[in-house]
């Protein structure tokens, strides 16, 4: 089976390291009691959601994007022991991990980071113009992401008449242990 899965949100904690940042950048915790793991985002844009400028959200991907370590030292999502389970058991599937993670090395660091959780060989495609496209061109028959936009536009390049598209899974971690 071709199966494509996301990194941030998925397997990595981009949450946690994302709001660290940005705090970092202001200088005020406005996420306070909302911060993760306490509580999901409950909006894809969650830091301007709680008040913080445009400014700071973009030094934050300034920084994000010339930093070599970024992506290399996000903590795992507390799914992330499953997900070894299943890759260790499943090896005759051809995973693809599909991200838009910006930065000069940030296919590099997303390798690392999941060598380090276990997958010895990742095939890491970063897409800048959306993941349908992608997943079209692997021709996957499962996806898995936790931001809607990015499996509705997997559907919308998918065959859905005759049942041939990869079936596809929003995943969220409300109510997930702490990362």
């Amino acid at each position: 089976m071709r199966i494509g899965i996301d990194v941030d949100g998925v397997l990595a904690c981009f949450y946690a390291g994302y709001e660290d940042l940005i705090v970092g950048i202001d200088g005020r915790d406005l996420f306070g009691a909302h911060r993760w793991p306490r509580e999901t985002p409950p909006v894809w844009d969650w830091p301007q959601h709680y008040g913080y400028s445009g400014d700071v959200i973009a030094e934050a991907w300034k920084r994000i994007k010339a930093s070599d370590t970024f992506w290399l030292t996000l903590p795992p999502m507390p799914e992330i022991g499953t997900f070894q389970r299943w890759m260790g058991a499943n090896t005759e599937h051809q995973v693809y991990f599909v991200t838009d993670r910006p930065g000069a090395t940030a296919k590099r660091q997303t390798e690392l980071w999941l060598m380090r959780y276990g997958v010895a060989c990742p095939t890491v495609i970063i897409s800048r113009k959306g993941k349908g496209i992608v997943c079209e061109a692997l021709d996957l028959e499962l996806y898995v992401d936790d931001k809607g936009e990015n499996i509705v536009d997997v559907d919308a390049r998918s065959p859905q008449t005759d049942g041939s598209g990869p079936t596809t899974s929003t995943l969220r971690s409300d109510g997930a242990k702490p990362c």
